[in-house]
């Protein structure tokens, strides 16, 4: 029960933040600009017909959108969850437990993330069907040129896809397990450093090395021990060239292994709190 209360605690301490409200204005903008992009002429002419999916697909199949908005915006609304304010301290004296602490801080971490991508996802799918219309099955845009909307280039060509509602499902499954592992590095930096800036700056330089690894020309074999592989669907080819089961596998032992080396550390560590 102190377990529950506890991650009870820090969940209405984050989500009551105002900062909690950035992810909507963002939201807005790629929404925006993806539906201009779908009921706009391009280069090679005007769309075929589209659906709400296409709107969805889009924002969450593009990597610029995950590296420099969503990603970004997620390190900044859970960079502080360590280290503890003095109020914290004392919480952590009341739970008479480091191994509860720090679970509780993992779990906290986890369901902001599952807050903010599903969240997100909602938003995005209660925007998309304001504009667009909402079908069973994939657009006629999808199925002529899939990779006009950010789903990769051999589906209906060489493969048949999974259903869409599948399809966005293990998009955002990969998503909340590569922020969720991001997020506990930062807080093992954080616990370690005792300032949130540190950690910050951290889940920054791996979230940019992330997107420079998908980038390199090639790419190189071992660019795909990177989590730059494993965050989204698509990398920088246009086909998906890993196994989605060792992605899961790969943010596992990644999760695993730093919340792991989290746990140790707070064992070991005086928690005092930091003056900022």
């Amino acid at each position: 029960m102190r377990f529950l209360s506890f991650v009870n605690y820090q969940l209405r301490w984050q989500l009551i933040r105002r900062r909690w409200l950035l992810p909507l204005p963002l939201l807005l903008f790629l929404a925006y600009r993806s539906f201009n992009y779908l009921t706009q002429p391009g280069l090679a002419g005007p769309m075929q017909t589209t659906n709400a999916w296409d709107l969805i697909f889009l924002i969450f199949g593009n990597r610029f959108n995950i590296y420099f908005a969503l990603g970004l915006l997620y390190l900044y609304l859970v960079c502080d969850l360590l280290p503890e304010p003095d109020l914290g301290q004392l919480v952590l004296l009341r739970l008479r437990s480091r191994k509860v602490w720090w679970a509780g801080k993992v779990t906290t971490l986890l369901l902001l993330t599952l807050v903010y991508v599903l969240g997100s996802a909602v938003i995005l799918t209660a925007l998309a069907g304001l504009v667009l219309p909402w079908e069973t099955g994939y657009s006629q845009q999808a199925q002529f040129m899939p990779e006009t909307i950010n789903l990769p280039m051999n589906f209906f060509r060489v493969i048949q896809p999974p259903s869409p509602l599948t399809f966005l499902t293990q998009e955002l499954a990969l998503l909340v397990l590569g922020l969720f592992g991001f997020g506990v590095v930062m807080l093992v930096i954080n616990q370690v450093t005792k300032r949130y800036y540190y950690g910050l700056l951290a889940g920054c330089v791996i979230l940019f090395i992330s997107l420079i690894s998908i980038e390199l020309s090639g790419p190189p074999s071992w660019a795909a021990w990177l989590p730059g592989y494993h965050l989204t669907y698509l990398a920088m080819i246009p086909v998906r060239t890993t196994l989605l089961g060792y992605s899961f596998l790969y943010w596992a032992v990644w999760i695993a292994g730093f919340g792991l080396t989290g746990f140790v550390i707070s064992r070991r560590q005086d928690h005092s709190s930091a003056q900022e």
